[in-house]
């Protein structure tokens, strides 16, 4: 799939997906007949990673892509969890979120035939390991921002999407740690490391993970083939 610019414009609106203790309120953006819908997974963050992140969902509009962008904590939860920061690092909570939204889009009337990756940035990205390994079926490709995905080293070599970890950080544990899940990896894969020389400014780095993520998605997002013996109930 080319990467080029088509020019469409998307349709947004809100959309309250049931999740466990309520419900998650999302931003669905679609041009006509999307070639995928792509997941945004993440949790409150800056200002700063918003603006790249809306950035990096307008790139994809244009290349035929929707983009659902949500929060897998809600603002009640991420004020509660400020203090102690136990929710943010529940996997086991924001894998299953992040699963019944995979799940709620399926469902939706004009995804069902579209194809799905998963953008897992910071507490978001081992879910994204995880919800790909429990619905293969339905998770095409994944690209991983995140420091460290030891969360999900079990689940790892169980992964078929096509997969990319950018490591943006210099810290030697951190990259040891991204590293070792490329290596557990048996999918198509790639990691690429763009805290370098390269980039010295923060909006060159984001600019650098918003060309790979969507090269990533352009060129991997087709069909996922069967797996015989793979049970999607849920």
């Amino acid at each position: 799939m080319s990467t080029a610019v088509i020019s469409r414009n998307p349709t947004t609106r809100v959309v309250h997906i049931p999740a466990e203790w309520g419900s998650l309120v999302a931003e669905l953006s679609s041009p006509e007949d999307p070639f995928g819908v792509i997941v945004f997974a993440r949790t409150n963050g800056s200002h700063r990673k918003a603006q790249r992140d809306q950035q990096l969902a307008d790139a994809l509009h244009d290349a035929g892509f929707a983009t659902l962008m949500f929060d897998l904590l809600t603002p009640g939860e991420e004020f509660v969890d400020a203090p102690i920061r136990a929710l943010r690092v529940d996997l086991a909570l924001l894998s299953r979120r992040l699963i019944e939204v995979v799940d709620w889009i399926v469902d939706e009337p004009g995804m069902s035939e579209s194809g799905i990756g998963l953008f897992g940035e910071g507490m978001g990205a081992a879910p994204a390991f995880v919800t790909a390994c429990v619905r293969p079926h339905r998770i095409a490709a994944v690209v991983a921002l995140a420091d460290r995905l030891d969360g999900a080293t079990p689940v790892l070599a169980r992964v078929h999407a096509a997969s990319l970890i950018i490591v943006s950080g210099n810290d030697p544990n951190d990259l040891r740690s991204n590293e070792a899940a490329f290596q557990r990896l048996c999918c198509p894969k790639q990691l690429v490391h763009v805290a370098s020389d390269r980039f010295t400014t923060t909006g060159d780095t984001d600019s650098e993970v918003s060309r790979l993520t969507l090269d990533w998605f352009s060129r991997t997002m087709t069909p996922v083939p069967a797996l015989i013996g793979v049970d999607e109930s849920r």
